[in-house]
């Protein structure tokens, strides 16, 4: 398990099947501190730190406790702007989110070599991935220009379909999120509808 702990700042965890607990801190971390957000079958575990100046930079700790660290290019470089890894499958891609100059969210995935394809989703203002699965599927929320959410899901080749709960609110900070896709092509999330009201859904593939 991997996830995240506050104290005076925040530290990754890894909790191992067995029960112990090892700290995570990418090596230039600063006040905000680590956070894990993924961790593979491998044993590997990807996420995002925050240096001094609360600049964003994403990271990938490996099994033998190796740590890199990684920016997205056309990050922002200003406070709470940057690379934040969201979720690493079992071959090692790491799919997340960049936040520009001027606080835009953009989507990346990263291959096991290193290498950052970005993309945005059709007519999002913000694109914000969430998990990729073992087949490189990519699924997430994209905002529009009036600020209404709507789920997507990429595909290896990149090609995307976008999608919207039954029920599911038109109006600002209304709208689908997908959170979850499993190896079947299964997608999981929440919908707020017009009464502001929170809902799950499953999407089937």
């Amino acid at each position: 398990i991997a996830g995240g702990c506050s104290t005076d700042r925040l530290h990754g965890v890894l909790r191992a099947k067995d029960g112990s607990i090892v700290e995570i801190d990418a090596p230039d971390s600063g006040n905000y501190g680590t956070w894990a957000n993924s961790i593979n079958d491998a044993g590997a575990v990807a996420g995002y730190y925050g240096d001094d100046n609360t600049v964003l930079h994403g990271f990938l700790r490996s099994v033998d406790g190796t740590i890199a660290e990684f920016d997205a290019a056309g990050a922002g470089t200003g406070s709470f702007q940057g690379t934040m890894a969201k979720s690493i499958n079992k071959s090692g891609w790491i799919a997340g989110i960049y936040i520009d100059s001027n606080g835009f969210d953009h989507g990346f995935l990263r291959n096991p070599n290193g290498n950052l394809t970005k993309f945005d989703a059709p007519h999002a203002k913000f694109t914000d991935p969430e998990k990729v699965n073992a087949g490189r599927v990519v699924a997430g929320a994209l905002l529009d220009k009036a600020r209404v959410s709507h789920g997507f899901i990429r595909s290896k080749s990149g090609s995307f379909t976008t999608f919207d709960a039954p029920g599911a609110g038109t109006g600002s900070n209304q709208g689908t999120s997908a959170y979850d896709i499993n190896d079947s092509g299964v997608v999981a999330g929440t919908e707020i509808d017009g009464n502001d009201v929170n809902h799950g859904f499953i999407r089937m593939p």
